[in-house]
């Protein structure tokens, strides 16, 4: 990479609309993606009309860091309440949530956001200096891969599910199930539609996920002896986070933004894929796995340093690809094509600038989502006060 492009493309993102902007969307994606059933997809849709009057730039640069900030948001309501804001921080409910009841909120949400930042950090790092080498590996992947690429995700499952094999295999052929609904994408067959119209679009996995969790979280408080337990347990005592907290679990981070960072790379996967993979791979290799699900700080890590470096490592795809990384950049991808850029090899040479100012943005909203969690850490756990009902 030239230091004369990293120089322009810094003074680019310093303007101070653009600035403003990077501030505005990461800000817009934290509340958005605290709010469950809206997630990261929903968030730049909403802000997609706002772009239309923006130059390519200030444009995507809005919509990347409300990426950013909806991969953090998430985990917030996770956290406290065991409903995931957005599917990537469903990971984050199986040791987030135990946390909570713990009385140890504050530091989950600490850990949380120190490993949103770093994950983030770390991927746009990677992607500023590796981003022509890596658009050439991704360019290579085809249908084996994408096949190979779903018994990673079936291996992850039966990881997760050791505890309770016959949950984990129903659970998964239930999933199988529902993405088979819908018009096939090489035949254009009906599957399981039923002769409705509204099943041939197929089932859309977040709210299936959001729900789900959700649903269980009702379910599971009605039928508690003390349907207010999460009240008295997580109020009695918020915990405290320090910074040097963080580093007791940096090799957890380590790991799991490294597979953040790879799966983001592969066209289609996204930020849910890369937190249960890093998830499993973490508890895997813990000496003490047993203590997963059970409110163990590294459960909290490992998913939130994947999601978010998994959103900076799916840009890369989207842009030289014009292959969609995730489901969230196919909407940022019709946003370049709204502004008349046309993503693939050729933008590396065309408007360098444009990619390496993304990227910046992404970098700075990442800074900015540690600077901005940490004072809001507090505020964040007080909804707990709040009557559960």
């Amino acid at each position: 990479m030239h230091l004369d492009l990293l120089k322009d493309s810094f003074l680019t993102i310093l303007e101070p609309t653009n600035l403003m902007l990077v501030i505005l969307g990461l800000l817009v994606g934290i509340f958005l993606g605290a709010l469950p059933g809206i997630g990261s997809s929903m968030a730049i849709v909403l802000a997609l009309p706002f772009t239309y009057f923006l130059d390519v730039v200030p444009a995507i640069a809005l919509l990347a860091t409300i990426y950013v900030g909806s991969a953090y948001g998430g985990s917030i309501t996770a956290i406290l309440f065991n409903t995931p804001g957005t599917p990537e921080a469903v990971a984050t409910t199986f040791d987030g949530y135990p946390m909570t009841q713990k009385g140890q909120s504050r530091k989950a949400l600490g850990l949380a956001i120190s490993a949103s930042a770093f994950g983030g950090i770390f991927a746009v790092l990677i992607m500023m200096f590796l981003s022509p080498i890596l658009s050439q590996l991704a360019f290579k992947i085809h249908s084996s891969e994408y096949f190979a690429l779903a018994l990673l995700g079936m291996t992850v499952i039966s990881s997760l599910g050791t505890s309770n094999k016959v949950k984990a295999i129903v659970s998964g052929l239930l999933g199988i199930f529902i993405s088979t609904v819908g018009i096939d994408p090489l035949t254009a067959t009906d599957r399981f539609t039923f002769n409705t119209i509204e099943l041939m679009n197929g089932i859309d996995y977040i709210p299936i996920m959001i729900g789900a969790f959700a649903l269980g979280e009702v379910f599971s408080q009605l039928t508690a002896k003390d349907p207010h337990n999460i009240e008295n347990t997580s109020t009695k005592s918020t915990g405290v986070f320090k910074i040097k907290d963080f580093f007791v679990y940096k090799w957890a981070a380590a790991k799991s933004a490294v597979i953040g960072t790879l799966i983001g790379i592969l066209p289609g996967t996204g930020g849910a894929i890369a937190s249960f993979v890093s998830y499993g791979v973490t508890m895997k290799t813990d000496k003490n796995s047993d203590d997963f699900g059970k409110g163990k700080p590294e459960g909290v890590v490992a998913p939130e340093t994947a999601n978010n470096a998994a959103a900076a490592g799916s840009m890369i795809p989207t842009l030289i690809l014009g292959i969609p990384g995730s489901a969230t950049t196919a909407v940022i991808l019709a946003a370049l094509v709204l502004q008349g850029v046309q993503p693939g090899p050729q933008l590396l040479s065309d408007q360098p600038i444009l990619l390496y100012a993304i990227l910046l943005a992404m970098l700075f909203a990442s800074i900015m989502t540690f600077i901005a969690g940490r004072a809001g850490i507090q505020i964040f756990s007080l909804l707990l006060k709040a009557p559960y009902s």
